[in-house]
């Protein structure tokens, strides 16, 4: 291959290079709506050797607005996670404006309807709404949570962060289940009150000044748009609410701590034994911290409680002593007949066990 080939295709991919490597945002507002653009066609001519120009008169255009507004959401899958009661929830979404017009925006919380499927996060899994948020309280904000203008303005070319706030419902729910919104933003004129259309002439607002230009409806479609989706004015995207709730395993274990033949050396579950029950409960499941960890368990006929108990790490407790976490032993519990009750006062926060330990003799 010639040098001067290879010196022409090298150049060619590195203009493509070039062309790739720029920035794509760049272009997304282009040329400001109401931006004059003028010129004037000059003729040079000659009339019996002398040279003569004439000039046609300036012919002058107004660029119009391109509206192109698109709605993302900026949460993770499967979305945040929510417990029951939770007040001021947040969902996070982007709205952009696209187009080459500052543009006002009428925002709008969207709530799924109960039972209906939807495909909330992009990869993720098929989710079925459950409605966990309260009648009327979901509401749109800025990105802390703030409130919001109604029809905020967002700058050609610029961003803003909006949330969904709501409050979820009281128990029960059910674990692993979601709420989905939409974010909605339909494109208002001006006025902040008359929804955009495609017009040849409308009053535009833009960093060029304001004008009475064209508008022309350019977004694509997204999940509940007000209209058929693309070109309608209006752009929105979900995410969803997820119902982590805490869970807690129990396990319940007993041994021999006393008989009256072995004593503490070796002891067997035989009559007029003591017997050691455990019951270990762990924060298993979700982000939240689980308060006023009670339990009850009413002994059969063939067992009597001890009270007081006989085990050292528990002197002085009546009914129960609960090992929270893992460390000192407290007294929290209290025998009414066969029925034992004892409550755990310390928060059990997530992955940690408490444990909860009395004694029954063998009749």
């Amino acid at each position: 291959m010639k040098i001067r080939t290879v010196t022409i295709i090298v150049g060619v991919l590195l203009c493509l290079v070039t062309a790739l490597a720029a920035p794509q945002g760049a272009m997304a507002a282009g040329t400001p709506a109401c931006t004059n653009i003028g010129n004037t066609a000059t003729i040079n001519f000659n009339v019996s050797g002398a040279p003569q120009l004439a000039s046609s008169a300036t012919n002058t255009i107004i660029v119009g607005n391109r509206v192109d507004v698109i709605v993302t959401t900026t949460d993770a899958s499967p979305g945040p996670s929510v417990v029951p009661n939770q007040a001021n929830a947040l969902l996070h979404y982007t709205i952009t404006n696209n187009g080459n017009a500052n543009q006002r925006y009428q925002l709008s919380a969207v709530d799924l309807a109960t039972g209906s499927t939807t495909s909330v996060f992009v990869g993720n899994v098929t989710v079925t709404d459950v409605v966990l948020v309260s009648a009327g309280t979901a509401t749109t904000a800025d990105g802390t949570g703030s409130a919001l203008a109604t029809t905020p303005t967002v700058t050609a070319g610029g961003t803003l962060n909006v949330t969904i706030r709501a409050t979820m419902a009281a128990p029960p729910l059910t674990n692993d289940t979601y709420d989905v919104f939409a974010l909605r933003a339909v494109t208002l004129k001006v006025d902040g009150t008359t929804t955009e259309t495609d017009s040849p002439s409308s009053t535009i607002d833009s960093s060029a000044g304001t004008c009475s230009a064209a508008v022309v409806l350019g977004d694509g479609a997204g999940t509940n748009d007000v209209g058929a989706g693309a070109k309608d004015g209006s752009h929105s995207a979900r995410s969803a609410y997820h119902a982590l709730l805490t869970t807690l395993t129990v396990n319940k274990s007993a041994a021999p701590y006393w008989d009256p033949f072995n004593l503490f050396v070796s002891p067997k579950a035989i009559p007029g034994a003591i017997m050691q029950y455990t019951v270990s409960v762990t924060n298993s499941g979700g982000t939240s911290d689980a308060t006023s960890v009670a339990i009850t368990d009413t002994l059969t006929g063939t067992l009597a409680p001890v009270n007081p108990f006989t085990n050292a790490g528990c002197t002085g407790c009546t009914g129960a002593c609960v090992e929270h976490p893992s460390a000192t032993f407290t007294c929290a519990g209290s025998w009414a007949g066969q029925t034992l009750s004892a409550t755990d006062a310390a928060a059990l926060v997530s992955g940690a066990t408490t444990t909860f330990v009395y004694q029954a003799t063998i009749q």
